[in-house]
């Protein structure tokens, strides 16, 4: 519980799950999200991390009871 707010990990069965990337940026990448999850979540909500792997591929799926970003500001937030 972090501000009132559930946490679940549903993460694989398997020991380790290794990522090639720069461990700097993807630290900055996560705590970004699950801030913004904590931080637009209602006390007593939950927020769900689930980690799955996939064809030698890591997926993470981060779902929160949050509003969502509004039509037309996703562009304005991240590069797609």
């Amino acid at each position: 519980v972090k501000d009132g707010v559930v946490i679940i990990l549903d993460l694989p069965e398997k020991d380790n799950v290794y990522v090639s990337g720069s461990e700097t940026r993807l630290l900055q990448v996560f705590d970004n999200i699950l801030s913004n999850a904590i931080s637009f979540s209602k006390v007593g909500s939950t927020i769900k991390i689930k980690l799955s792997v996939k064809a030698n591929r890591a997926m993470v799926i981060i779902d929160d009871e949050g509003s969502g970003i509004p039509d037309g500001k996703l562009k304005a937030i991240v590069r797609i």
